[in-house]
């Protein structure tokens, strides 16, 4: 799900080192994908449903990545065809040095070629920085895109 993006027609898989933008809009270069000691591995995706348990040490450190198409299985989705103005907005939560791509179930065109995707931002910014304590599922129903 998702373990590519491209930006500026650059190809980015989990592991690189990519921009991602506060909520004052300034950019910093973090890597995809948290190390984790229970598990061993990197984390590339956070469900948005576990935003307050699981990630909650991070639930309120929210930045955005900014990409001009992403991929679910092995479909590549532009903005056009999910409906949102260039770039398209991803939900990111990060450790200061690294981050996860928040997810939520699926729905439109993506869930023909997977169950999750992405939590897709644009329209909805203020709403990602400044929401606090929210239901998670009512945080995932109100950033749904047509």
């Amino acid at each position: 799900m998702c373990y590519q993006v491209k930006k500026q027609g650059k190809l980015y898989t989990y592991t690189h080192r990519i921009d991602v933008v506060s909520p004052m809009g300034a950019t910093y270069p973090m890597w995809w994908g948290i190390p984790t000691s229970s598990i061993g591995k990197l984390i590339q995706h956070a469900r948005i449903e576990n935003l307050y348990t699981t990630w909650r040490i991070l639930q309120n450190k929210r930045m955005l990545l900014e990409v001009d198409s992403l991929w679910e299985g092995r479909k590549e989705f532009t903005s056009k065809e999910l409906l949102v103005n260039n770039p398209i907005r991803l939900g990111v939560i990060h450790n200061g040095s690294s981050f996860v791509i928040l997810t939520q179930p699926s729905f439109g065109i993506i869930k023909k070629v997977h169950d999750r995707m992405p939590v897709i931002i644009n329209g909805h910014e203020d709403y990602f920085f400044n929401s606090r304590d929210l239901d998670p599922y009512v945080f995932v129903q109100r950033l749904k895109i047509a």
